[in-house]
């Protein structure tokens, strides 16, 4: 007898199954990901639940810290960006008057030896740049109307931004009831093999989280 995953009927849902979640690749992601936030928030989560802090708190409390975080790292990075980027500004025109004063000498050099090739070669890469300025018109024309089409886009994505977060809280929040639910959903015989393999799963995640929070210390 072959086992129920090798009939054709079986074999039909799981690449309609497969086929669906492609097309609709683009609305998972999103709650893909709050899975993703949940899974390494839960610890985290964990802890101070097990401190007498309710887990609606504690998820609240975490998303502080995580928010704090964050601040603090752009309150550091941004201003040095910032001003990075003024130190190359303000310093950019002696930047090109020292390539400059490195290059005169070989461009005098050039026009005493071949003053007709240089002139040749300036006349041509004039005609360059004025043959390309009408492409280089049609693409920001075409990269304007691509800004201007793709208002929904940026509108889904951020509501995407928006809904990540709170689904991931809602994951945490609810996390035990909607393990219970799902284990409500495998059949009885099949539910020790899955605890076993599940638990492999998290046993490697938790070693790879722990590995990437000792190479940031």
């Amino acid at each position: 007898m072959k086992p129920a995953w090798r009939s054709p009927a079986a074999v039909v849902a799981i690449v309609v199954a497969c086929a669906g979640l492609y097309l609709a690749r683009r609305i998972l992601v999103p709650f893909l990901i709050a899975g993703l936030l949940a899974y390494t928030l839960h610890p985290a989560v964990t802890f101070f639940e097990r401190r007498g802090i309710r887990r609606a708190l504690a998820v609240i409390l975490v998303y502080l810290l995580l928010l704090g975080a964050f601040a603090g790292s752009a309150a550091f990075i941004i201003p040095e960006a910032m001003d990075q980027v003024s130190h190359f500004t303000e310093n950019l025109p002696g930047y090109q008057e020292a390539l400059a004063g490195h290059l005169a000498p070989a461009e005098r050099w050039l026009a005493e030896r071949y003053p007709d090739q240089l002139d040749a070669i300036r006349q041509k890469a004039l005609e360059g740049l004025r043959g390309a300025l009408p492409g280089l018109a049609a693409a920001a024309a075409a990269w304007m109307t691509s800004i201007l089409t793709s208002l929904v886009g940026l509108i889904l994505a951020a509501l995407s931004v928006v809904a990540i977060p709170v689904f991931a809280a809602f994951l945490l929040i609810d996390a035990a009831g909607l393990a219970a639910a799902a284990e409500s959903l495998i059949p009885a015989a099949a539910r020790p093999g899955i605890e076993r393999r599940m638990t492999e799963i998290d046993r490697v995640l938790r070693g790879l989280d722990e590995a990437g929070l000792a190479l940031v210390r």
